[in-house]
């Protein structure tokens, strides 16, 4: 494990970086999907992918609050990032 991984999961827990992790992947994979299949721009495909990677997160906080009563703003926020870094990822990169 690197030492972000081990920052982050002493500060907030290994959910959040799992949270992290999954939403830049989904922002990665759904970027480069609408750019190589529907043809969409970087930019526009960064933007609509770090959108459905963030939608993604939200509902799956509200699954977990309509099934087991619990709903983490923290998980949110580890989304949030974790897809805006996937952002970063695809405009640098891409």
């Amino acid at each position: 494990m690197n030492r972000f991984q081990s920052f982050i999961k002493r500060i907030c827990g290994e959910d959040k970086v799992l949270h992290f992790e999954t939403c830049c992947l989904i922002t990665m994979v759904v970027a480069l999907l609408n750019m190589n299949v529907l043809g969409l721009g970087i930019a526009a495909s960064a933007v609509l992918a770090c959108m459905i990677a963030v939608i993604s997160g939200v509902l799956k906080e509200s699954y977990d609050y309509n099934t087991y009563g619990l709903f983490d703003r923290k998980d949110i926020i580890a989304d949030a990032l974790g897809a805006y870094a996937g952002f970063l990822i695809i405009i640098f990169i891409g």
